[in-house]
């Protein structure tokens, strides 16, 4: 009669997890003030930009004057369009090819 509370418990171990992941995956989904997640895949806010760069603050002004970024600021925070990042970046990747090739 052992084996049935343990199975039972085994299966509430089960729906517990199955919640959390639940859980965590609307939290991906969504930001913690609710804005849903298609705003924060289009726009970058600028300490993320900074991090995946790993930009000092000088260098990341710099980089914000760049007429090739997209950049909305609220307040004193400031937004980086996505897309306008994968541009420069693939920009740039093709002149490294042009230079190689040139050279």
């Amino acid at each position: 009669m052992q084996i049935v509370p343990q199975t039972i418990k085994m299966e509430q171990n089960e729906i517990l997890l199955a919640i959390q992941k639940d859980i965590a995956e609307l939290k991906k989904s969504t930001r913690p003030d609710g804005i849903i997640s298609s705003v924060s895949e289009k726009w970058i806010p600028e300490k993320q930009v900074k991090s995946f760069f790993n930009y000092e603050s000088t260098q990341m002004a710099s980089f914000l004057k760049s007429e090739e970024l997209v950049v909305s600021k609220i307040g004193k925070r400031k937004f980086i369009l996505k897309e306008s990042i994968e541009k420069l970046l693939a920009k740039n990747i093709q002149n490294h090819l042009t230079s190689k090739s040139n050279g």
